[in-house]
């Protein structure tokens, strides 16, 4: 599976890019009880799962946030950085 890179845009901030980790990876399978694969397969794919991936990663990272509802509460938005891997098609 390809590292994917999410950037994180904060509504009062610059955006900040993390990388989503095998532990991210991991605690995502364990937190949907699904496979990456089937998480981000393109008729299965949610922002919800995007969105909590980036989350975790901005905690693997150090960067300091909320609990996910508030923490997504201050997103502008979160993208791919590699396009042709967007798991959102490019959003």
């Amino acid at each position: 599976m390809a590292m994917m890179q999410l950037e994180v845009t904060p509504i009062d901030g610059d955006p900040v890019v993390v990388k989503v980790t095998p532990k991210v990876i991991v605690a995502a399978e364990r937190h949907f009880k699904k496979g990456m694969g089937e998480l981000f397969a393109e008729k299965n794919v949610t922002y919800e799962a995007l969105a909590w991936c980036a989350w975790q990663a901005m905690m693997q990272a150090g960067h300091e946030v909320k609990t996910f509802d508030p923490w997504l509460d201050g997103i502008e938005s979160i993208e791919s950085v590699d396009e042709d891997k967007a798991p959102l098609g490019g959003r």
